[in-house]
């Protein structure tokens, strides 16, 4: 991975089929909807990544997977 000041950066390696693959350095890729990308972004850019959690997104899928759970298990 690319860090620059505790950023970090990938580099749009290439576009394929509505998506952009980001160089992270090292060998380590990611496969992502161009949609998700900045609309102005072209090979060879470097981007900023950020990684944030949603506690909110977090919750509502521990309840989700605990109703499936108590629904397969007969509401034990």
């Amino acid at each position: 991975m690319s860090k620059s000041n505790d950023q970090l950066i990938a580099t749009i390696d290439r576009f394929e089929n509505g998506f952009g693959v980001l160089d992270f350095g090292h060998g380590q890729m990611l496969t992502i909807a161009k949609r998700f990308l900045p609309k102005d972004s072209k090979e060879g850019d470097a981007l900023n990544v950020d990684l944030l959690t949603d506690t909110q997104v977090t919750k509502r899928r521990e309840h989700l997977a605990k109703a499936m759970l108590e629904e397969i298990l007969g509401g034990e």
